[in-house]
């Protein structure tokens, strides 16, 4: 039996959203911090490194199959985008969550 198209990317969907969020968090830890690059480069790494993986996971996907490549190459970019700001929503929410709680202070 055959799962409708919808099925096949949402597992992807979850794994791009995992890369974000694990990136960001990977940023946040303050490891980007130990390599020797001029700041704009740092902030070039530190935006295009998720959105790269994640268009890779997504692009091996069925979702936006039927538009022409340049159209879904966009399409999968602003989705990859959207991810990595919902990671980033996540991430905060959860930062303000535990630190309203008392678990984490600021340095």
């Amino acid at each position: 039996m055959q799962l409708p198209a919808s099925h096949t990317y949402r597992p992807a969907l979850a794994v791009a959203f995992l890369v974000c969020l694990l990136w960001l968090v990977f940023l946040s830890s303050g490891a980007l911090e130990r390599m020797v690059l001029p700041s704009e480069a740092k902030a070039l790494v530190a935006f295009f490194t998720p959105l790269s993986a994640a268009i890779a996971i997504l692009y091996r996907t069925p979702l936006f199959r039927e538009m022409r490549q340049s159209r879904r190459f966009v399409n999968l970019f602003g989705v990859a985008l959207a991810l990595l700001v919902c990671a980033g929503a996540l991430l905060l929410t959860l930062s303000l969550v535990l630190f309203a709680l008392g678990i984490i202070s600021p340095p």
